[in-house]
């Protein structure tokens, strides 16, 4: 396969803010192809100074001519020193352009919750990779919710390689809980080859904590039908 385009842009050092408005952290500014789409992977690392209810930090990822977020996730911090906690950002998104698109640009912004109480961001990468016709996609961008402690199915991907070989599978959520200390599942299901990716519990500090899942495995597939879902569920019967 030939290399496929790309664009990438990283902040490596530490930012912060106290306001409630969005701060810009990183931009990537790029001119895509007509008529193409793109994968973006996002990924930092974030944290906020709070442990007072409802007080939480958030960063996302915004597309600024389309006026759009990407990516949206917040948190508050367990421990408050010695070190102080911080939580993965990441996330995955697809990107269409049209006929003459012009050029594009991506932040990646921060927030506290509440004015005065400090979040951080460090290690901020954004990568749009050129997407092939051979790559398959799912996704399911509304808030899903279960009180059950049944696994539940928010996108299915069901694809046919076009020739045996190794295949990349990604898959990322966002993720909460309604409950203080609340706890939910998520995993990776391959419903063909009966096998799951991924599962553990997660239990949020903060109800309504939006925090990042995502699981990646390289499998060996043959040019068959292949079926994954991304599942999930409560851990305790709270949402």
């Amino acid at each position: 396969m030939p290399a496929r385009p790309s664009f990438y842009a990283e902040s490596l050092q530490e930012s912060s803010t106290t306001s409630a408005d969005w701060t810009n952290t990183l931009s990537l500014t790029f001119t895509p192809d007509d008529d193409a789409d793109y994968w973006l992977f996002a990924s930092a690392a974030f944290t906020n100074s709070s442990g007072t209810n409802d007080h939480v930090g958030w960063a996302s990822v915004y597309h600024v001519q389309a006026a759009t977020v990407l990516l949206e996730q917040s948190m508050q911090r367990q421990e408050p020193s010695s070190p102080q906690d911080w939580v993965g950002l990441f996330g995955i998104a697809r990107l269409s352009f049209g006929t003459a698109p012009g050029e594009q640009q991506l932040d990646v912004n921060i927030n506290s919750s509440h004015s005065g109480d400090t979040t951080k961001i460090k290690d901020a990468r954004l990568l749009l990779i050129k997407a092939d016709a051979a790559d398959a996609y799912a996704e399911s961008l509304g808030q899903v919710n279960t009180g059950s402690t049944s696994w539940q199915t928010a996108p299915t991907l069901a694809f046919t390689p076009t020739s045996p070989g190794d295949y990349l599978v990604i898959a990322s959520a966002t993720r909460a809980s309604n409950a203080n200390l609340g706890a939910m599942r998520c995993r990776l299901n391959d419903v063909t080859g009966a096998i799951t990716y991924g599962d553990r519990a997660w239990y949020c500090k903060d109800n309504w904590d939006n925090q990042a899942f995502a699981v990646m495995e390289k499998l060996s597939l043959a040019a068959a039908s292949r079926t994954f879902r991304l599942e999930y569920r409560s851990e305790s019967g709270t949402l």
